[in-house]
């Protein structure tokens, strides 16, 4: 989000929930500075094959010096088994150590 003050420095995760299963949490980590303002991130990570994707668990700590507030626009998972891209809006803040349920993914 482009949002001021949207960047965070906590340690962020998702945890995909899928109509076969669902995965543990995945910790979001490539760089010092992941999830800056108006940054968009890639991540890669394994996990076993959840079926059709319905939901994303996004798990925030409070951690960071500056900026451990976040403002969320939205993630995007693409399913390598399927072939098949599921977008998930959130365009909130999460604040303090949290978690948030986005569901749909159409």
């Amino acid at each position: 989000s482009d949002i001021r003050g949207a960047g965070t420095d906590s340690n962020v995760s998702v945890e995909l929930h899928g109509d076969k299963d669902k995965t543990g949490a995945l910790r979001l980590d490539t760089s010092v500075n992941n999830f800056e303002r108006g940054a968009k991130d890639l991540f890669k990570a394994k996990a076993q094959d959840v079926g059709e994707l319905q939901a994303v668990v996004v798990r925030k700590d409070n951690s960071g010096v500056l900026g451990a507030d976040w403002h969320l626009q939205s993630i995007e998972v693409w399913h390598p088994e399927l072939k098949k891209r599921y977008f998930f809006m959130c365009n909130d803040w999460l604040a303090g150590a949290c978690e948030r349920k986005l569901e749909g993914g159409k």
